[in-house]
C-alpha cells in the first residue's frame, strides 16, 4: 500500500535528471547535432549560391558591356560611312539595332568648339581649317588659342601653318611658332594671320609637332581676332556622341573628325620602290 501510494505520488511530479532514462538523453543531443549540421550546410549552400549568382551576373555583365561597346563602334562607322561613301552632311542624328540585340542611339553636333590633341614625343598631327562648302569663302578664325596639361620638362611644341589664297594656290610663306614646356603651362595665341602671305588666306593647313619629349593633351579653341577673345566654332569639324546598349550594359563614346577631306595630308618622307613594301616580312621582287 506504502509503495502503491508513493510510485503514485511520483508520477504526478517531474523526475529529476538522473532519473531520466540515458536512451531518452542520447536521442536529444543526436537530434541537437543534427540541426546543427542541417544549419550550417544550407548556411554554406545559400553563401555558395550567392558568390556564383554573384559571379554569374558579373560575367553576364561583362559580355553584356562589351556588345555594347561594340555596338557603340558600328555606329562610329556608320557615322564615317555616310560622310566619306554617301556625302552626307545633315541628319546624321540615328540609332538602330544590330542582329544580336545590342542597340546604338548617336548624336551629332555640326560644329565644334574646342579640339583636344594627343602629342606624344616626336609625334605629329594636322588640323585643315576650310569652310566645307568647297567656295572660296574665308575661314571666321585667325587665333588658335592652345594649352598643355602636363608636357613633359623636355617636350617642345611646333606650330606651323600655310595658308590657301584665293587665288587658288599654297602661299610659298609658311608660319611657325615654338612653344617651351613653360609657356605651353599658360595659355598661348597663335596668329594665322602672320605673317604676311602675299594674299587673302581661304583655308589653313596647321602642323603641331612635339619635339624631344612628351607634351601630352593640348587643349585648343579658336577665335575670330587677334588677340583671342571672340570665340568661333571650329569650321568642317563635327563632334558625334554615341551610346551603345545591351542588356543593363552602356557604353558611351564621343569622335570628332572633318566633315570632308579636301585638303592633301602633310607627309614626312615618301617611300619609292618597284617591290611591294612588306612590313617584317621578305619582300619578294621578281
Amino acid at each position: 500500500m506504502r509503495c502503491e501510494r508513493m510510485c503514485r505520488h511520483a508520477l504526478g511530479k517531474t523526475l529529476p535528471s538522473y532519473l531520466i532514462p540515458l536512451t531518452s538523453q542520447r536521442r536529444g543531443s543526436t537530434l541537437l547535432l543534427a540541426l546543427i549540421i542541417l544549419g550550417g550546410l544550407v548556411a554554406t549552400s545559400f553563401t555558395v549560391g550567392t558568390i556564383v549568382v554573384t559571379r554569374l551576373r558579373g560575367v553576364k555583365a561583362i559580355d553584356d558591356s562589351v556588345l555594347a561597346s561594340y555596338a557603340a563602334e558600328s555606329a562610329v562607322e556608320d557615322l564615317l560611312y555616310a560622310i566619306r561613301k554617301r556625302e552626307q552632311r545633315t541628319g546624321l542624328d540615328a540609332s538602330g539595332t544590330l542582329p544580336n540585340g545590342a542597340a546604338w542611339e548617336r548624336t551629332v553636333e555640326a560644329t565644334t568648339q574646342e579640339l583636344f590633341l594627343d602629342l606624344t614625343a616626336d609625334d605629329a598631327q594636322q588640323l585643315d581649317l576650310f569652310d566645307p562648302s568647297g567656295d572660296l569663302t574665308p575661314v571666321s578664325v585667325r587665333t588658335l588659342l592652345l594649352t598643355a596639361a602636363s608636357p613633359s620638362p623636355d617636350a617642345w611644341l611646333e606650330v606651323s601653318w600655310v595658308p590657301w589664297l584665293d587665288g587658288g594656290t599654297w602661299s610659298p610663306a609658311i608660319g611657325r611658332v615654338l612653344f617651351s614646356p613653360a609657356e605651353l603651362q599658360s595659355q598661348k595665341t597663335v596668329d594665322l594671320t602672320s605673317p604676311q602671305f602675299g594674299g587673302t588666306p581661304v583655308a589653313y593647313r596647321v602642323r603641331f609637332r612635339s619635339i624631344g619629349g612628351n607634351v601630352g593633351r593640348v587643349r585648343m579653341t579658336a577665335a575670330s581676332d587677334a588677340d583671342g577673345r571672340t570665340a568661333v566654332a571650329f569650321p568642317s569639324r563635327i563632334r558625334a556622341t554615341v551610346v551603345g546598349a545591351m542588356g543593363n550594359a552602356r557604353y558611351a563614346t564621343r569622335v570628332e573628325l572633318p566633315s570632308s577631306f579636301p585638303l592633301a595630308p602633310v607627309f614626312d618622307f615618301v617611300l619609292f620602290s618597284e617591290c611591294d613594301i612588306v612590313k617584317g616580312g621578305t619582300i619578294n621582287c621578281p
